[in-house]
């Protein structure tokens, strides 16, 4: 059996998240299925894929459902729409599966990267060099696009522990208690910040005023500044997409 998880993410909950693994993996291991966690959305996320639910798993199973599809990142309008709807579900790209599993779903559904892998079967160990050189026949793809779009045995398990990927300014604010009249500074000195509710990153030695201006992020990494609204800090893709377009490398 494999968890596969990010390293990066926030799971204060970390006996519910076990519990919900152990579901999770009981799910996978008896019905030969690859199972996604899925997080219940708080707010229309335009940088998140979803998962869209469908039918209950079975009694076997209670609260497991099969996956009817997966939508990678919504514009404002959908995400607002899947928020309402209550049918759809942050993809945390975490998943549970067995080594058979994956591997059958695999070769049926993305042969190329099978094809890389096949070298490796001829040895129960195989070496670090033979590793190397089926990685690097792989083709470059997410086992999101690879297998699990494609796949028609994929359950969801919808958890309701608080998660984050503190991929956003935003999703950081949230995290370290930014609100409504209240800043938090991770680095530099905040002089002077009349209506709070900003995220200020600032450098040493070098003083931030903030003068009529709430949900904000300040970042200042000393080769660049950035200020963005905390609800626009998706955006900032946006903003490196421009910058690789000028041929400005040396600050993305």
């Amino acid at each position: 059996m494999l968890l596969v998880l990010p390293a990066d993410h926030h799971i204060p909950d970390v006996t519910a998240f076990a519990r919900d693994v152990r579901r999770a993996a009981r799910a996978a291991r008896q019905e030969g299925v690859l199972v996604t966690l899925g997080v219940r959305p708080t707010r229309a996320e335009t940088g998140y894929g979803y998962i869209e639910v469908g039918a209950a798993a079975g009694r076997g199973h209670p609260g497991l459902r099969h996956v009817q599809r997966f939508v990678e990142k919504p514009d404002a309008r959908r995400a607002q729409r899947f928020l309402r709807g209550g049918r759809h579900l942050w993809n945390a790209g975490i998943f549970v599966f067995s080594a058979r599993a994956v591997l059958g779903e695999i070769a049926e559904h993305a042969p190329e990267l099978a094809a890389a892998f096949a070298p490796l079967a001829a040895t129960a160990r195989p070496s670090r060099a033979r590793l190397e050189r089926a990685y690097r026949r792989a083709p470059s793809l997410p086992i999101d696009v690879a297998v699990m779009e494609r796949s028609r045995r994929v359950w969801t398990l919808p958890v309701r522990w608080h998660w984050s990927d503190v991929g956003t300014w935003e999703s950081l604010a949230g995290e370290l208690g930014v609100a409504a009249g209240r800043s938090r500074v991770l680095g530099g000195e905040l002089v002077h910040d009349d209506l709070a509710g900003n995220l200020v990153w600032g450098l040493p030695g070098k003083p931030v005023a903030l003068l009529g201006v709430s949900g904000l992020a300040v970042v200042d990494t000393g080769d660049a500044l950035l200020v963005a609204r905390l609800d626009r800090s998706n955006d900032v893709r946006n903003v490196v997409q421009a910058l690789k377009e000028r041929g400005r490398l040396d600050v993305t």
